[in-house]
């Protein structure tokens, strides 16, 4: 939950380094050490899935691909930057094996949905901050997002500020997963659900990313038909 949060939250998953390990990659391999024993005791099933058959189809793919990239002159930096992107997709075996349960899901579910929330709020406290702050302040937040890789402002034309945040591409996923809450609440917790909406939609147009935004059109489309 620790590791769906911090990825929900922390775009490149750099905003905290020491001694070059990130607070990402601390986090992947406390992961992949604490499912092993679930893993073992589950292999033979684990394995069958085609989850993992894929995730492993495309692993042997994107070595192969490394390796020509490597071999027609792409830089090792750039080499080792693109396998290390995917690398998530290791975990896929032990998360299998240890998020087992309907139980251990949906506490998965609502730990991202919470934790997009939570960007979209910063988000939004950003863009109606940013009404107060110099330009130098401004400028410098710019810098420390550009440089721990979490994302960017930019003033559009229309003197809009743009407010970017890599993670953002989670916050279509929580506003499928809300729609999923509400339609099973009632009460106070449905019109929180509503407010919580309506933040993830505020935050994904402050995101002014063409791509987030059709992500979310075509999954709200594909959520209906299904």
């Amino acid at each position: 939950m620790t590791f769906v949060a911090e990825c929900t939250l922390g775009s490149s998953g750099r905003w905290l380094v020491i001694g070059g390990v990130s607070i990402r990659m601390l986090l992947f391999v406390l992961c992949f050490v604490a499912t092993l024993p679930a893993l073992c005791s589950r292999l033979k099933q684990t394995m069958r899935r085609p989850h993992v058959a894929l995730a492993i189809l495309f692993g042997m793919d994107l070595a192969a691909m490394a390796v020509v990239g490597w071999r027609h002159g792409n830089a090792l930096a750039f080499v080792k930057a693109d396998v290390t992107s995917f690398l998530t997709l290791a975990l896929l075996p032990g998360f299998l094996a240890t998020v087992n349960t309907k139980k251990r899901v949906e506490r998965l579910m609502d730990c991202l949905f919470v934790s997009a929330c939570a960007l979209a709020l910063v988000t939004a406290i950003t863009h109606y901050a940013l009404a107060f702050t110099t330009d130098e302040q401004i400028v410098a937040l710019n810098e420390w997002m550009n440089q721990t890789s979490m994302g960017g402002l930019f003033t559009l034309t229309t003197g809009v500020q743009r407010v970017y945040f890599k993670s953002q591409i989670f916050l279509q996923v929580a506003i499928l997963l809300g729609a999923y809450k509400i339609t099973r609440s009632s009460g106070g917790v449905r019109t929180a659900l509503y407010l919580c909406e309506g933040l993830l939609l505020f935050a994904c147009i402050l995101s002014y990313t063409r791509g987030f935004w059709l992500g979310l059109a075509i999954s709200a489309c594909l959520l209906l038909i299904f």
